[in-house]
This record gives structure tokens, C-alpha cells and sequence, in this order.
């Protein structure tokens, strides 16, 4: 507690010195989002809510981590959820609906009794020989935010070769996907970029964020969608791995100037190789959006997901679905709130009124209090 006190006042001495915005203003209005939208200290700071100088409303149209929950809880069933958590078994079901997904090589469980099941350094070695010239990717069944995901340029029966050059021998990551709490592990081939895309990251494939919203007849709209933009060599493109993320015209298929998940400034070019954001039309992306919807159709007792789709020379791959598809990343390199258009459209189709109700509510609570906004 005294640990999160201390955070809130650090941000809101910085904010003080940056912006000008008193103190005991931040924390007023801190206290007024938080019962009014159920906003986080990180979420009035990330969303710059302590800006007077922005209208209420718009401040008021971002979703916060709360409204989330909800939409989960009213929406989505617990046991949906966790069977589309298992990687494996939502995989196998988007490739026998015809969903293009990069080639699975195997499956590592040293546990497993299952035939066809790596279980073994000699069979991971085997695996390793054949030919696989982009290389490959290993990722933890039920795993989250990119972690624990590890892509290889280049393997052979004797090591492993990541993107930063670092090689591990076979005998020795096989001992060590047996130590972890994830028991299973997918083994894919490794997608590669689309050329036109391959000078702004070339060895880290950079996936497009698209949510679709499923009303209750069927009909699939799309929330706002991003390019999540991976700056090291990790071999990941999550916000939430220190990536950036670029808001996108649906329309057009142009991107926007990036962010990080810090939101401190808003990024030109790429800080590595320097590409300008404002110079790329992402190809293909209307062949990724009508993936989008098939993938939406599959698995149709899911409301809302946040689908990550990578764009290669060989057309749109869908990489995997997400039942938390992270209000942030949507909202940040936006620069605005998702509660607007086909958002507010889904949640009155649901029910959920109470979520634009509560906005209303405030909005009136807010003028009542200071009236116009009120410029520093």
C-alpha cells in the first residue's frame, strides 16, 4: 500500500514539473476517475486523464481495466476461456477449419507418454536436423505476454541459434524445457516478415492486434487495431515486452506515429533502423481482417478477441487469439478512448449499458463540479 502511495505521488510530481498540473488537482481528479470508471492509478496516467485541458467526455471514453473484467465476466464463460488458453488444442481447431497458421515442427513434453510427443534431447536433435531454413520458434502451451517464447534463426542437431546469436546446444535446452512449469511446448516454424515490411525489423516478425466485436446475431465489427513493432532481438513484439505499438487506419491500412507501453512520447521512426512509421502501408491487411472474421467464426462463443495476425509474402497467418486482448495496447498509440462507434454499438447489442450509463453519469457530475474545462 505504502509502495503504490509513494508511485502515485512520484507520477504526480512529474507530471507537476512536466505539465504544470497542481498536485492536489492530479490527485483530486485521480480520486474522481477512480470511482467513476473504475481507473487505476496507472491507467489515469497512462491515458493522461489528469488533463484538464482535454474534454471530459473524451476523457471519460477510454475503457479501463475494470470495464474489461466485466465485459469477461458477462461474456465469456470461465470454461471457454481456459480451453482457449491451451494453444494446442485452439491451433489444432482454427487449421482443421482451414485458418492459415505457421507449420507446426512438433510438440516437447518430457512428461508425455503420447506417441509422436518429443520427450528427449536425441528426438529434439532429430527434429533439428531436418530442414527448417527460417529457422524455428518455441513457445509454453498456456503462456502469456510473449514470455518464455524463444525463435531461433538457424538449428541443427548440435545447438540452437536465436536471433542475437546466442547458441544453446541441444542436449541443454532440452533440460531446460523439461525444468519449467510449462509441461508442453509447441514447436513451430518461424514466419518471416512481408518484404515490404522487412526494413523496419527485419529478423522479428511485427504481428497486427485486430479485435472483432461479435454482436448477438453473428454480425463481426472491429475495434480500433494496431501494429505492434518488436525494437530488440528478443524475438517478440508484445507492448508489454518493451515493443511499441502503432495505431492503424482500417481504411487505408496506413500506420500512425508509435508508442511504448510508457506513453512518455510518441515515436516518428523506428529507434533502430529508423524507418518513418508515416511512410508504411501495411500489405495485405484487408486479406488479415477477413481472416479475422473466419478465425471469429470458429470459435463463436467468444464475444470479443484480440487476434494477432502476422503479414508474410505468402499472405495473412494468424499467430493466435486473445479473450484479454489489453484495453492498453488498443488504446495508447490511439491517443483516445476505444468507448466510441462500433465499442458503444457491441456493448448496447449486450446489455452492458451500465458501462456508457456510468460515463453519462459522470460526465454530468464533472460539469456539475468544475464546469468548463478548466485550462493550466
Amino acid at each position: 500500500m505504502l509502495r503504490r502511495v509513494v508511485r502515485i505521488f512520484r507520477n504526480a510530481a512529474k507530471v507537476r514539473l512536466a505539465a504544470g498540473a497542481p498536485i492536489h488537482q492530479q490527485l483530486a481528479d485521480l480520486a474522481f476517475f477512480r470511482q467513476a470508471i473504475k481507473a487505476s492509478p496507472l491507467e489515469f496516467y497512462r491515458y493522461r486523464l489528469w488533463d484538464r485541458t482535454r474534454p471530459i467526455a473524451e476523457r471519460l471514453a477510454y475503457l479501463t481495466f475494470g470495464d474489461h473484467r466485466i465485459i469477461e465476466g458477462a461474456l465469456h464463460p470461465v470454461d471457454a476461456v481456459n480451453r482457449l488458453n491451451d494453444k494446442i488444442v485452439t491451433a489444432e481447431r482454427f487449421r482443421s477449419a482451414g485458418i492459415p497458421m505457421p507449420r507446426v515442427a512438433g510438440i516437447f513434453d518430457a512428461r508425455s507418454g503420447e506417441a509422436g510427443v518429443i520427450t528427449t534431447a536425441g528426438a529434439l536433435a532429430l527434429l533439428a536436423g531436418q530442414p527448417w531454413p527460417n529457422g524455428l520458434v518455441i513457445k509454453p502451451n498456456h503462456g502469456q505476454s510473449g514470455k518464455q517464447i524463444m525463435v531461433f534463426r538457424r538449428v541443427d542437431p548440435v545447438c540452437f541459434t536465436r536471433l542475437d546469436g546466442q547458441q544453446i546446444p541441444v542436449n541443454e535446452l532440452a533440460a531446460w524445457l523439461s525444468r519449467q512449469p510449462y509441461q508442453r511446448w509447441t514447436i513451430e516454424e518461424r514466419l518471416l516478415q512481408h518484404p515490404d515490411l522487412a526494413n523496419v525489423a527485419p529478423d522479428v516478425l511485427a504481428t497486427v492486434r485486430l479485435l472483432t466485436l461479435r454482436a448477438p446475431d453473428g454480425e463481426v465489427s472491429f475495434g480500433p487495431a494496431v501494429w505492434k513493432i518488436p525494437i530488440d532481438l528478443s524475438g517478440v513484439d508484445n507492448f508489454s515486452a518493451n515493443g511499441l505499438a502503432a495505431p492503424i487506419d482500417l481504411a487505408t491500412g496506413r500506420i500512425g506515429d508509435a508508442v511504448d507501453i510508457h506513453g512518455r512520447k510518441r515515436l516518428a521512426s523506428h529507434p533502430v533502423s529508423g524507418v518513418r512509421f508515416s511512410d508504411i502501408t501495411l500489405p495485405g491487411l484487408p486479406a488479415a481482417l477477413g481472416l479475422a472474421k473466419r478465425a471469429s467464426a470458429v470459435i463463436a462463443e467468444f464475444a470479443t478477441i484480440g487476434w494477432d495476425i502476422a503479414l508474410t509474402a505468402d499472405g495473412a497467418y494468424l499467430i493466435e487469439g486473445n479473450a484479454w486482448w489489453s484495453a492498453t495496447l488498443l488504446q495508447m498509440p490511439h491517443g483516445r478512448g476505444m468507448m466510441r462507434d462500433s465499442v458503444v454499438s457491441f456493448l448496447q447489442a449486450h446489455g452492458l449499458v451500465e458501462l456508457l450509463d456510468r460515463r453519462e453519469r459522470a460526465e454530468r457530475e464533472w460539469q456539475r463540479r468544475f464546469g468548463r474545462p478548466q485550462a493550466r
